[in-house]
């Protein structure tokens, strides 16, 4: 349809609330896809029927879920850094498994920055340093 062409003149009965509501639709859902690709690096993939797309696609859509209610959580809980940063101090974040007479334990290296926030923002205690794993 062209948009010169409409007008409540030429079309008196269109209900414009479902128009709205699926522009809005549309809007935060490119709004999602482009957080999607700039947040989380992901590179181009060609999948040729839709049966191979389903499972890459869900997993695109579970992380951009994940990182959406990250960010909101702190905000919430109106932590002094951005996503991106605390995000960039978990990522200091490393963890090695090792055997000791016999018995594999799990030790982390030290939270740096602000990646206790996003613990705190979660609701969740930070792993311990050192801990078992048998």
């Amino acid at each position: 349809m062209i948009l010169g062409f409409c007008s409540e003149k030429n079309l008196p009965k269109l209900n414009w609330q479902p128009l709205t509501f699926n522009f809005v639709s549309l809007w935060q859902m490119e709004y999602a896809f482009r957080e999607l690709k700039s947040g989380l690096e992901v590179r181009q993939v060609f999948l040729r029927t839709e049966d191979r797309a389903r499972g890459p696609l869900v997993v695109c859509i579970l992380a951009l879920v994940m990182e959406i209610s990250l960010a909101r959580l702190l905000k919430a809980h109106a932590s002094p850094g951005s996503y991106r940063e605390v995000l960039s101090d978990l990522e200091q974040m490393y963890a090695v498994c090792f055997e000791n007479r016999g018995k594999l334990w799990l030790w982390r290296t030290e939270l740096t920055g602000q990646a206790f926030d996003a613990f705190l923002a979660v609701g969740m205690r930070p792993p311990a340093r050192v801990q078992p794993l048998n």
